[in-house]
């Protein structure tokens, strides 16, 4: 859950949201900002009253959660949520791909021309 709230860059000063889990007291220290911002924001929610802290985590509860984290990117709730635009990318890998093309192209037609030649010397010294 640390790694969640530090990606989307979410921090709290409240921990008090963490009261209306029955297992509060068993998040550890170093935890308890991340499961309260992400409780305060609905990422999380618990299960029957309880966070679970000390339960492996369930694919239905990942998939919750990462809908719950889509919710709050859709609706901009949390400001300055780090967003990829992968359309300029594409265009910088684009001519990357280009000029490499190019390159492998000079050096294959570089290496066959050293090859000749070194075909041709071999000749005219039999």
């Amino acid at each position: 859950m640390s790694m969640t709230a530090n990606a989307l860059d979410m921090t709290t000063d409240n921990e008090t949201v963490l009261d209306k889990f029955t297992d509060a007291d068993e998040i550890p220290t170093w935890a308890r900002p991340a499961v309260a911002v992400l409780a305060e924001n609905g990422v999380v929610n618990g299960s029957n009253g309880r966070i679970n802290a000390n339960v492996n985590i369930t694919r239905a509860e990942v998939a919750v959660i990462m809908n719950n984290i889509l919710d709050i990117v859709e609706d901009n709730s949390v400001e300055d949520i780090p967003v990829i635009d992968e359309s300029e990318d594409t265009e910088e890998t684009t001519e990357i791909s280009e000029e490499e093309t190019e390159s492998e192209e000079e050096t294959e037609e570089t290496t066959e021309s050293e090859e000749e030649t070194e075909t041709e010397e071999t000749t005219e010294s039999e």
